[in-house]
């Protein structure tokens, strides 16, 4: 009789919250889409004298306008929706990670490759998911003619973990090479 393997708890849960992080994004853009035309909320930077139109109110570095557009609050979401998807990747990556290391593989064939697509899940979540409210911010500025530039919070940091794991990745990539190749 052949024993039915068993992976741990957190192992499998890696995997569900990944594709639950996917589809929670996706349905927060989509519901986005639908709000068309209502008000939609993107980071500033305040500036002293701007007189607001009654449409428009200033809270802290938030910038809420009524009457978007689709672009507008799909660019304004956009941030939790590249976040989701890269989460829902990097679960299936991890999940996948994980269950070679059970299996007393950690260097097993394409875990380098795995390492790698982590890299690029986080550098893409964290770069250009971060850039995508500032977009939305300019288009907003731009069509209500304010005097306010477009806010966010841009780093580079996701780049640096990125990096961080590429280099993981080539040693994973090295090690999986018989000697004397």
């Amino acid at each position: 009789m052949e024993s039915v393997r068993r992976v741990p708890f957190l192992t499998v849960m890696t995997l569900w919250g990944g594709v639950g992080a996917a589809l929670w994004g996706v349905a927060y853009v989509v519901n986005g889409v639908t709000q068309a035309g209502a008000e939609v909320v993107v980071p500033v930077v305040p500036a002293a004298g701007v007189a607001l139109p009654e449409s428009v109110r200033l809270e802290g570095t938030n910038l809420f306008a009524w009457d978007s557009t689709v672009l507008e609050q799909v660019l304004a979401r956009g941030n939790v929706a590249i976040l989701g998807l890269c989460a829902g990747i990097a679960g299936v990556l991890l999940y996948q990670l994980m269950v070679s290391i059970l299996d007393g593989e950690p260097f097993r064939r394409g875990n380098w490759a795995r390492i790698a697509g982590l890299a690029g899940a986080v550098a893409v979540a964290g770069i250009v998911g971060s850039a995508l409210p500032g977009f939305a911010a300019a288009m907003v500025l731009d069509r209500l003619d304010l005097g306010l530039r477009p806010g966010g919070a841009f780093s580079w940091w996701p780049g640096v973990v990125a990096l961080v794991l590429l280099g993981v990745a080539q040693t994973f990539r090295r090690a999986g090479v018989p000697a004397g190749r």
